[in-house]
């Protein structure tokens, strides 16, 4: 058969999946271009100075492995390389030192070059949006691989909605639009499980070769893509008992896909080999971290602060989805009645949920590479729904309805996620300080400059970066909210939600935040601008991570709170 006959045969039989392909790539790229210092993560910061680091330094193989791997740098590396040329023939390079854009990953420098140097910043940004495309493109990718999964494993009906779930799920979108890792972790979690509903489906040798290698992937790529190596030894463990059962059989299966892996990490993360010593020490440091730093798991509520956060990245409507799918595969399971990945699934997702609780770090993104799981389940359900209502029109319009519904929803939480990139409430509190603060202020600011609004230079700012400070700054911070130092207090939500999520952190900081947010100082609220949030934050973790949201979406969706003394005079401290 001819190139362009197949195509079209293949755009006929997919029509449906390549409609959701188009809704769900326009999600991923709207508002990438949106590339001011406070629409950027400090991971994302983190990154594309690494990566340009290996190019100004002329050394591809950096001395760390940076969160378990660099593959995400040399990714990012090759769009920076198409950036370049770009840059050089239209002669943006002209007025800005190449050495300068790459000399440093510490934030905190890059920003005051963005705001110090127009011609810096152009090509900076530059290089931020080739390293978003790459994200963009990952994202993309993932939705196929989901798709080709749940149509391999189930039906072409589960597959369409499992992509449809994905595409439109916030948490995923907005980790979609910034040149971090997570998107790839995601990407090689979802090409991981269809690897495996490949080989259950063939039986063919190599592609247990394959698993092995998408493993060695997945951890260049984050070091929690490690946990993959659970379901591949369910796999291996089933291969051996099926052939010869004997303990030196085992071993060389191991040994064999285990070399394998090592391969795929090798390739991607070439520092094992060209500095053993300096990959040694990274992976050693991030271990520690790990197992040593903070933990927001507790056994009671941790993995329910977990829930609590994928029900606001998926969508209350598209959670409670995945929650019954999860219920009804397990149902089958019990009945001996599922496909093979339906027991992958099952035992997968709750130990995932479990370990990324009990591990040090960021809770919200570690969970972002579960979200194509869950719309597989989601999918799964809505087939088996949509199936049973078969029987009568009237069910199957309901049924239709209801998950029409669920993917309107969906769609329309992802899109207002998106919209925020559009919307400056940074710009907006800027012009309202400049006519209601008086320059004889004093002004207490709470976050990053970044993040909260500028002040005229008469007007006296104390600025508090309480991540970074030490305990005594942190205590006098804390004092000067409770004593009415200042006449104005300026809090984002970037800083306060990220507490308020992770209490344990600084609890003495959280309490402040929360009494601020209750209204139980001397201060009350008298302007607030960007996304519109509810200030009494419930103390249930599982309503909590619902209503807080996550890291991703918080950065071009911050509100900025600005709170004014009600007396006249300051409490002496």
């Amino acid at each position: 058969m001819a190139l362009g006959p197949r195509l079209r045969s293949v755009m006929v039989g997919h029509r449906r999946f390549l409609s959701v392909l188009i809704v769900g790539s326009l999600l991923l790229f709207t508002g990438i271009w949106k590339l001011d210092p406070h629409l950027m993560l400090v991971d994302e910061y983190a990154a594309v100075g690494r990566s340009l680091q290996m190019g100004v330094q002329r050394d591809p193989f950096p001395e760390a492995a940076v969160k378990g791997g660099n593959f995400h740098l040399y990714l990012l590396a090759f769009a920076f390389a198409v950036g370049f040329v770009y840059l050089f023939l239209t002669g943006k390079l002209a007025d800005v030192d190449p050495g300068e854009v790459g000399g440093t990953d510490a934030w905190n420098q890059v920003l005051a070059r963005l705001n110090e140097s127009p011609a810096f910043a152009e090509v900076f940004y530059t290089f931020v949006f080739a390293g978003r495309l790459v994200s963009v493109l990952l994202g993309i990718g993932t939705i196929v691989a989901v798709y080709l999964a749940a149509d391999w494993a189930y039906n072409r009906r589960t597959a369409l909605f499992a992509a449809a779930l994905l595409a439109t799920s916030e948490g995923f979108v907005m980790a979609g639009h910034f040149a971090t890792e997570d998107v790839l972790i995601t990407l090689l979690v979802a090409l991981y499980f269809l690897t495996l509903v490949a080989y259950h489906r063939s039986e063919d040798e190599r592609l247990l070769l394959g698993q092995a290698f998408v493993i060695g992937l997945a951890v260049s790529a984050k070091a929690i893509g490690g946990i993959l190596t659970l379901p591949f030894a369910a796999v291996l463990l089933s291969r051996w008992r099926r052939s010869e059962r004997s303990v030196p059989g085992l071993v060389r299966l191991g040994m064999v896909h285990g070399a394998v892996a090592a391969v795929g990490y090798a390739l991607t993360t070439p520092t094992v080999v060209v500095h053993p010593r300096g990959w040694w020490d990274s992976m050693i440091g991030s271990f520690t971290s790990s197992v040593s730093g903070y933990t927001s798991f507790d056994p009671e509520t941790g993995p329910v602060l977990a829930v609590g956060l994928l029900m606001e990245q998926l969508g209350l409507a598209t959670f409670t989805l995945a929650a019954l799918g999860f219920g009804y595969v397990a149902y089958r399971l019990r009945r001996n009645r599922s496909p093979p990945l339906d027991y992958y699934l099952v035992a997968f997702v709750p130990v995932y949920l479990l370990f990324v609780s009990s591990v040090s770090g960021i809770l919200s993104w570690r969970l972002i590479p579960l979200i194509p799981l869950l719309a597989i389940l989601g999918g799964r359900v809505a087939d088996a729904v949509l199936e049973r209502a078969a029987i009568g029109v009237t069910a199957r319009r309901a049924v239709v309805g209801a998950l029409a519904v669920v993917l309107v929803f969906s769609l329309a939480n992802a899109a207002g996620s998106v919209a925020l990139f559009f919307d400056d409430p940074r710009e907006n509190a800027t012009e309202w300080a400049d006519d209601e603060v008086p320059s004889s202020a004093t002004v207490d600011v709470y976050s990053p400059r970044i993040h909260l609004p500028e002040f005229t230079p008469e007007t006296t700012v104390n600025r508090h970066l309480l991540t970074v400070a030490t305990e005594t700054e942190r205590e006098r911070a804390v004092e000067r909210v409770y004593c009415a130092a200042p006449e104005f207090v300026v809090v984002s939500s970037y800083q306060y939600e990220s507490y308020l999520r992770d209490p344990g952190v600084q609890p003495a900081v959280t309490e402040m935040y929360r009494r601020l947010l209750d209204g139980r100082t001397a201060y009350e609220v008298v302007a607030r601008f960007g996304r519109s949030r509810g200030a009494d934050l419930p103390d249930d973790p599982l309503v909590r991570g619902a209503v807080l949201g996550t890291t991703v979406v918080e950065t071009p969706g911050q509100t900025i709170l600005v709170y004014r003394r009600s007396n006249e005079a300051a409490v002496s401290c």
